[in-house]
């Protein structure tokens, strides 16, 4: 979620995975290429912290992670976003893919 202009970044896959959380950070770095910091916060999910994705953030040092409890709305207010996106697209449909 861009704090500026709400934009949402997202990527699908069939399971949360590091792959899947770099392939977002990879989609980050080109959409925001011209800044020279990107900053992201996150919960301490274990594909936020795998070893895969702390190499690929040590490579890519535009990145400045910062990381939030693992669910905690009153901290973490993107929460209130993630539950509203549930509640109206995806809770109680089936996906087809």
């Amino acid at each position: 979620l861009h704090c500026g202009t709400g934009k949402v970044s997202y990527v699908g896959g069939n399971s949360k995975s590091p792959a899947l959380f770099i392939s977002l950070l990879k989609r980050l770095k080109a959409t925001y290429r011209r800044a020279k910091t990107i900053t992201l916060i996150v919960d301490n999910y274990i594909i936020h912290k795998s070893r895969e994705t702390e190499r690929w953030l040590k490579e890519n040092p535009k990145f400045r992670v910062i990381y939030q409890p693992v669910y905690s709305p009153r901290v973490n207010h993107v929460e209130r976003l993630w539950q509203a996106l549930h509640d109206t697209i995806t809770r109680n449909h089936q996906c087809r893919s």
